[in-house]
């Protein structure tokens, strides 16, 4: 019976959460999220990579830091023009992720995800690069928040 049970809890969580090879900016979804500091830096990583891509939320980013209006374990959504979106989450103070932030800053992304309008996001297998954290941990946070949503979520990893 238990066996039964999780092969359906399983089905649920596939039809939530999808890994998908491939880059994470070509995904066609609603917003981008990552990982990040909350010290006004994206200076390595893939956080580095949405600083070059977007320079208005990067600026946007590094004034919310200055006036600490962007926390650890917290997250907000830069809206641009055109999708998609980008999701700040704050997994981190300054160097190295901690799981607690990671599961604040989920907890953030699952309470508001529906007043924001985001059907689907696309992520890389945060804090679990340089962020230091073991991804199966970070994986868990993610399945014991989403599994019973309707937020599809994109697990993105590079080839």
């Amino acid at each position: 019976m238990i066996t039964g049970l999780q092969n359906i809890l399983d089905t649920e969580l596939e039809k939530m959460i999808e890994y998908i090879k491939g880059d994470l900016f070509d995904a066609e979804t609603d917003a981008l999220a990552h990982g990040c500091n909350t010290i006004g830096k994206m200076n390595a990583g893939i956080a580095k990579e949405f600083k070059k891509r977007f320079p208005e939320m990067y600026e946007d980013y590094k004034a919310r830091c200055r006036k600490g209006l962007f926390l650890p374990g917290k997250g907000y959504i830069f809206k641009n023009y055109k999708k998609p979106h980008i999701i700040n989450l704050g997994t981190q103070c300054d160097e190295g992720a901690s799981i607690y932030y990671v599961e604040k800053s989920l907890g953030w992304l699952y309470d508001s995800y529906k007043e924001i309008g985001l059907k689907d996001v696309a992520i890389p297998k945060i804090a679990s690069g340089l962020g230091g954290l073991e991804w199966p941990d970070v994986e868990k946070v993610l399945k014991d928040y989403f599994y019973n949503s309707d937020l599809l979520i994109q697990v993105r990893e590079k080839d």
